[in-house]
């Protein structure tokens, strides 16, 4: 049982318990996971024909289609483990059950084989159709390429400090959030959930609270481009996180990486078989860690105790005297009592259900996945649902070119809940929630304090919100010779929002003032986001030099109406028809604007894999500055000695790795207002 504490509202603090199985039909389980795999040539290609007006290009080049496993020295599968054809950039991942296809350019190609934490391993296919691979734990997760800013390198090769997580570390914890699936596995980060509240966010601080004033949340880059909202990214389209930590990493991000950078990469297709995946999980949620309120009794004896010290109760005859409120007397001797807290808490439950297809050809690889997220809070009228599609497609349109599409959309509908506990934990709980004709009592008995669970009734308070958001980006890689390659991705992250709240005049958040209040607020928002990045690799004997420049453009607009009003004359209008209030009525609207434009560039020295060098600089450019203040220039140096590599540490072998790093880096916090 996996406990997760939070914090439902303001209050108190709950847990969580989610089991999982796969195949095990008898395990005591709330959730399950489910892989289908079938065979299907809907997506085969074979001899090709290409047309191109006044030439004939014809390619009859008869590929050969090679199948295999990829598993440990105990005989674990290894899902996700990289299938490459030696020279190319013909590639395909491990399924779940560790199986692979690929077709390759020639019957005598050597493919080489590739997995966190294990050894690289070069296969020759000559003679062969079907490979089984073991590979071995050892050194080789140090040759594992970790994805940086602007570009990959192998975890040897790091100079700054970078965390790398895989999607299968992250499927470990079964959440619909990737922070919360992250927790505990990221030196000096801190994860937390401070509301219980049904779809409350998880916040997170790397190193940290790194501004005063500003934002303390790192940069979200989601398949190379800027995103605001990590909780709509689902964990099983997940393929690797990085977690950039220090300045000399995050430098190349210039103004908007003070707090850390986040990188996910989202899976793609394979080639193969398709793949049909379905996931699904449970989860109960209760209050644990909450103060529990006194009962009948012991409300009845505290309330006693005191009027004996100021000399006023001696004896039940008394009572009268200590219960002197309005029918408090009648409920203490017919022990009528309310526990608030009991009444308003209620078992949460969370489910969730994905379903993923994977497929591809030799040329066209794609990845899809529908998920849908439903969770009820600890309070009535607290929950929300969460839909989620995501299509990611990539197409080799020949060795030098390859174009694709990363796309989601998201779609949230909530019901927001205003804390009762605050009065909850202020009230007597004598008398009862109802009349003798069992009508419910909005006022307690005294008459004048409102009922905690007023909220609760048809029509008295409504908060709803409904989001959508998409993410969507297209880009083509270039590699017009060995070495140099040129990606140019253009992406936009489009959103919008609705928030409708109505307050009966018997609401809590009224509090009793007669007249009803309608709120009615909606938002839009864009954020298109350009990047050109170049990158040279050489290496000349001892020497390796990668050459990286970019050039990116971030354009911002948000735009938001809002409208409020007093005495909702047809309260089962809640929130819409707002010309039917006849007080206060009030209308507002607010436009922001900002653009940033970037140039920068990195250079990656090593000597002999043991010395390495970065150096990078980067340049903004944003309208949010003064005049004559609007750029700003973020350098960064890193050196790191490869000890281990040493031939006096030949014969050490109490490390598995050992090297020293020094970096110095400057990164920006770009501000929330214009012209500071």
């Amino acid at each position: 049982m996996r406990l997760i504490a939070c914090q439902p509202l303001a209050y108190p603090v709950r847990y969580s318990s989610r089991r999982s199985f796969k195949g095990n039909a008898s395990a005591r389980i709330l959730g399950f996971s489910i892989l289908l795999m079938f065979s299907t040539d809907a997506m085969a290609e074979t001899d090709k024909n290409h047309e191109i007006p006044g030439h004939l290009y014809t390619d009859n080049i008869k590929a050969e289609t090679i199948t295999g496993t990829v598993k440990n020295p105990v005989g674990d599968p290894l899902s996700g483990a990289t299938i490459t054809e030696k020279g190319t950039s013909n590639s395909t991942l491990t399924k779940d059950d560790g199986g692979f296809s690929i077709s390759v350019s020639n019957k005598n190609a050597t493919l080489v084989i590739s997995y966190v934490g294990y050894q690289n391993q070069e296969v020759s296919v000559a003679g062969k159709t079907t490979i089984p691979v073991i590979l071995q734990p050892g050194t080789g997760s140090l040759d594992e390429v970790v994805v940086i800013g602007y570009g990959a390198v192998k975890k040897r090769d790091l100079t700054g400090s970078v965390v790398s997580l895989k999607g299968e570390e992250l499927k470990e914890v079964p959440s619909t959030n990737v922070l919360e699936a992250a927790q505990g596995k990221i030196a000096g980060a801190d994860i937390t959930r401070s509301s219980g509240q049904a779809g409350a966010g998880v916040s997170i601080t790397i190193r940290g609270v790194r501004s005063v004033a500003g934002s303390s949340s790192p940069l979200i880059i989601v398949d190379g481009v800027q995103y605001q909202s990590i909780q709509d990214i689902n964990p099983n389209d997940i393929q690797s996180m990085e977690i950039l930590k220090d300045a000399s990493s995050t430098a190349i991000y210039g103004s908007r990486a003070a707090n850390g950078v986040i990188l996910l990469t989202t899976k793609k297709g394979a080639t193969g078989k398709t793949e049909v995946s379905f996931n699904t999980y449970a989860g109960i949620s209760d209050v644990t860690m909450y103060p529990r309120p006194m009962g009948f009794d012991e409300y009845v004896a505290f309330r006693r105790e005191s009027f004996r010290a100021a000399g006023q109760w001696n004896s039940p005859a008394d009572d009268p005297v200590a219960f002197a409120g309005n029918g408090e007397l009648n409920a203490v001797q017919n022990r009528i009592f309310t526990d608030y807290h009991k009444e308003l808490f209620h078992k949460g439950l969370q489910q969730d259900y994905q379903i993923g297809l994977r497929a591809g050809t030799d040329k066209l690889k794609a990845y899809m996945s529908l998920d849908y997220f439903n969770e009820k809070g600890l309070l009535k009228l607290d929950g929300v649902k969460r839909y989620t599609g995501r299509m990611n497609l990539d197409y080799i349109v020949n060795k030098a070119v390859t174009v694709g599409m990363q796309s989601q959309v998201t779609y949230y509908d909530q019901s927001v809940r205003r804390d009762p506990l605050n009065q909850a934990n202020k009230v007597s709980g004598l008398g009862s929630m109802y009349d003798s004709a069992g009508n419910f009592n909005f006022l307690l008995i005294d008459g004048q304090t409102g009922n905690p669970l007023a909220d609760e009734q048809l029509n008295v308070y409504k908060n709803d919100v409904s989001n959508t958001r998409l993410l969507s980006n297209v880009y083509v890689d270039i590699k017009p010779f060995t070495g140099f390659s040129f990606r140019s991705t253009f992406g936009a992250s489009l959103g919008s929002s609705r928030n409708g709240i109505y307050a009966s005049p018997k609401s809590l958040d009224r509090g009793l003032q007669g007249k009803s209040q309608s709120q009615y607020n909606t938002s839009k928002s864009q954020n298109l986001n350009w990047e050109n990045v170049a990158t040279y690799q050489k290496t000349i004997g001892d020497h390796s030099v990668t050459l990286t420049g970019i050039a990116s453009y971030v354009g911002f607009k948000y735009e938001e109406l809002n409208a409020s009003a007093v005495n909702q004359l047809l309260p089962s209008q809640l929130f819409y028809a707002m010309e039917n209030n006849t007080e206060e009525v009030k209308v507002s609207s607010d436009y922001l604007q900002s653009d940033l434009v970037s140039f920068g560039g990195r250079i990656n020295y090593g000597f002999r894999g043991k010395y390495l060098l970065t150096l990078t600089a980067r340049s903004d450019g944003s309208s949010k500055l003064a005049q004559g203040h609007k750029w700003t220039f973020f350098p960064s140096a890193a050196f790191a000695w490869r000890i281990l590599d040493e031939k006096f540490m030949t014969n050490v072998n109490a490390f598995s790795d050992l090297k020293l790093r020094v970096s110095y880096g400057i990164a920006g916090n770009d501000p929330g207002n214009s012209f500071i």
